[in-house]
């Protein structure tokens, strides 16, 4: 929510022809647009991390859990590279 108030400050600022709210503009889209394309790897291919976190471990238990489950249904899908 703070990033969406943020915004509307900035946009606030650049209808009213603030100088100051366009530097501001392209400060601050350009650290969301870095800090997206941090994260966004993470929130995508989150299970495939944690199938090879899971096929590493000495836990037997959770190696096994990979094999058993290598189709992963997703509201009726499986996920791209599960196997399925």
């Amino acid at each position: 929510m703070s990033i969406g108030v943020c915004l509307a400050a900035l946009a606030l600022l650049n209808l009213s022809g603030s100088g100051t709210g366009r530097i501001l503009s392209w400060i601050f889209q350009a650290v969301i647009f870095v800090l997206g394309c941090v994260i966004m790897p993470g929130e995508v291919f989150t299970t495939r991390y944690i199938k090879a976190a899971f096929h590493k471990s000495d836990d037997p238990s959770l190696r096994g859990w990979t094999s058993k489950h290598s189709s992963m249904p997703l509201r009726g899908r499986t996920l791209p590279g599960s196997g399925a």
